[in-house]
């Protein structure tokens, strides 16, 4: 039977320590170590990298856009033919041919098939605009006379109207009157609102 070599005493041959003096028996393999455990990934480098790939996302898609948008500016004006002489202006597309004429108010309210107030002035900023088969006009006037007396003058031409009046959020502004009629081929408006002693008003129509 061995014995421990340090206080002599007899001990099992299996005995991994001397039992009378706790010396580790020659032989005798040391206990192993528990593994460490990995460490714990921190949770906010993946919210960052998340954040990351979204703003990266968005930059792109700006990029995307603004070179979509150059790209549709520079086809536009190499393919793109303006006309312009006394009578106004024509410009050509490939999406359409829009077509602006310097016609006077009174011109552009006959060819409306409207007829201007009694006594009323025209205002600078009349239009006709074709683009395609859409026709667009605007005609502005004034008149020394109230609004009222003036949306009566108009109703009476078109007693079918709708008869609108509207006010801003502030009692103090100027109550507008919108007549409106027309079918889905033509719609024309009339806006009528107070100036001073008398009044301004709006003649406009979209045809197909």
């Amino acid at each position: 039977m061995p014995f421990c070599t340090s206080c002599r005493a007899q001990v099992e041959a299996t005995a991994q320590v001397c039992p009378s003096c706790g010396k580790v028996m020659a032989g005798a393999t040391a206990p192993t170590p528990a593994a460490a455990a990995p460490p714990a990934q921190k949770s906010g480098g993946g919210a960052l990298k998340v954040i990351l790939l979204v703003l990266g996302g968005l930059f792109l898609l700006c990029v995307v856009v603004v070179v979509v948008a150059a790209g549709v500016g520079f086809y536009l004006a190499k393919n793109s033919h303006v006309e312009q002489g006394a009578e106004g202006a024509k410009v050509e597309t490939p999406f359409g041919t829009v077509e602006a004429t310097k016609d006077d108010a009174e011109k552009i309210a006959a060819k409306m098939g409207i007829q201007v107030y009694p006594g009323a002035h025209a205002l600078p900023g009349a239009a006709s605009v074709t683009m395609g088969s859409m026709h667009s006009a605007t005609a502005m006037f004034e008149s020394d006379d109230s609004a009222e007396k003036v949306a009566e003058f108009y109703h009476k031409q078109f007693p079918h109207a709708t008869l609108t009046a509207t006010r801003g959020e502030d009692e103090k502004d100027s109550a507008h009157t919108i007549l409106a009629f027309g079918d889905s081929g033509k719609w024309t408006t009339i806006t009528i609102e107070p100036s001073g002693e008398g009044c301004k008003f709006t003649l406009a129509s979209v045809e197909k």
